[in-house]
């Protein structure tokens, strides 16, 4: 995997800053998360969807970010996770990018871009901590896969596409956090309307406890749906 400047593939349009409305938070032991969409204060609108299709995939839902497709995704973390899904192996590579919104529109430039060449089928994460990003508060940020199917029209790539906000975490969640143990915390974060750091606290907690595996697989398929994805 190598990282480098990419030509930017996402259509950036503006959104609403997002704020988060307060909630209660009530947990009964190792609970699935369900997850709980943010309340704005004013409409927001996402960028991209579901994959674009090209004549050399069969499967148009071959590559997906997973990650809320009809609203703007929250996150409570200065350098989150994101993780996207490859249904089957690729010959060609896959293009990872993501962007500061405001910045691209004048600047036309990611704020990242990594390739990940001849990838095989299975779920992907890009770590913003290794990569040295860090996201600023109240900033939407627009990120997403592209597949480099084809060389001559690059627009006809299969992409999926999603955004994304860091808010400041409220103080209810934080408490509920340091009270709790973590297997609790991807149920606290999805009510509080987290996706990004509920999928990945549930994905830590997959690798963390084998003898788990089923159960928290089934939470995270569960989480997954509950934003239309399959």
């Amino acid at each position: 995997m190598k990282t480098y400047t990419l030509r930017p593939f996402l259509k950036l349009i503006g959104i609403g800053f997002l704020t988060l409305i307060s909630y209660s938070l009530a947990y009964a032991g190792d609970a699935p998360p369900v997850y709980t969409p943010p309340v704005v204060d004013a409409p927001g609108t996402t960028v991209g969807g579901g994959t674009r299709g090209h004549e050399s995939v069969e499967d148009d839902q071959f590559l997906s970010v997973l990650a809320t497709q009809t609203h703007v995704g929250q996150t409570i973390s200065a350098q989150p996770v994101l993780y996207w899904v490859l249904t089957h192996d690729m010959e060609s590579s896959i293009m990872v990018s993501l962007s500061n919104m405001d910045a691209a529109m004048q600047t036309g430039k990611p704020l990242l871009g990594i390739e990940v060449a001849h990838p095989k089928a299975g779920i992907y994460k890009v770590d913003l901590a290794k990569h040295q990003v860090i996201l600023e508060p109240g900033v939407e940020y627009a990120w997403g896969v592209e597949a480099l199917v084809d060389e001559q029209f690059p627009s006809r790539n299969p992409s999926s596409m999603a955004t994304l906000v860091r808010i400041q975490p409220q103080l209810k969640v934080a408490e509920a956090l340091a009270k709790t143990n973590e297997l609790e915390h991807p149920a606290i974060y999805a009510q509080a309307g987290l996706w990004y750091d509920a999928f990945d606290a549930l994905s830590r907690l997959i690798d963390k406890y084998p003898g788990k595996a089923t159960e928290l697989h089934q939470y995270r398929s569960d989480l997954l749906r509950q934003i239309g994805l399959q």
